[in-house]
């Protein structure tokens, strides 16, 4: 066999090539992330946290004295209890690594941890709710503020996410430390600083 430099400098050329090609999809993916979870990222710091098999995406909590949203054709709202607040979590749920994940969102779904260490369980949005006659006191903007609400049954297939807001009750003036997630993984999610 004989060796041709030619040949090697052809070779040479096409390391340099498929190189560039591999270092332009690792870039473009890096860059395209944010753009994945950016749907619901709006205005709201986020923060990625990786379990076994699901993947967690948080936002920053908002504190709130009222929810309304719409729910079959129903203007519903939930105000919160003597000395206590509403804090609503906007968060990602991310199935990159099974085939289809079975979610089950209810008050065991998750909880969310205070930096003194207490939780807090999910409420649910539909029976904490009360039904409101009139949607002229509030804007679209205000119905569609926490929608979506996450919970119930969810299914997510490989490579797809859900996004929503989780409700809960809390004693007034707490600080927040991270959001526990339980259902199909154990998942610590800390929130954005």
């Amino acid at each position: 066999m004989l060796f041709n430099a030619r040949d090697s400098e052809h070779d040479e050329v096409g390391c340099k090539i498929m190189r560039s090609k591999i270092w332009v999809v690792l870039m473009l993916g890096i860059v395209s992330l944010p753009l994945t979870l950016g749907c619901f990222t709006e205005n709201h710091q986020t923060r990625v946290s990786k379990g076994a098999q699901l993947t967690i995406v948080t936002g920053t909590p908002k504190i709130a004295q009222e929810i309304v949203f719409k729910h079959e054709n129903e203007i519903r709202k939930i105000t919160p209890n003597a000395n206590k607040e509403l804090v609503a979590v906007y968060l990602g749920i991310v199935n990159s690594d099974v085939g289809k994940a079975s979610l089950y969102i209810d008050s065991e779904a998750a909880v969310l941890r205070d930096t003194d260490y207490k939780t807090h369980s999910i409420l649910d949005p539909f029976s904490e709710s009360e039904v409101i006659t009139s949607q002229g006191d509030y804007t679209d903007s205000q119905l569609m503020e926490y929608v979506p609400l996450l919970w119930g049954n969810q299914t997510l297939m490989k490579d797809y996410q859900i996004t929503g807001f989780l409700i809960f009750e809390v004693p007034i003036g707490r600080e927040w430390q991270s959001l526990n997630w339980y259902q199909g993984d154990t998942v610590v999610a800390k929130f954005p600083e």
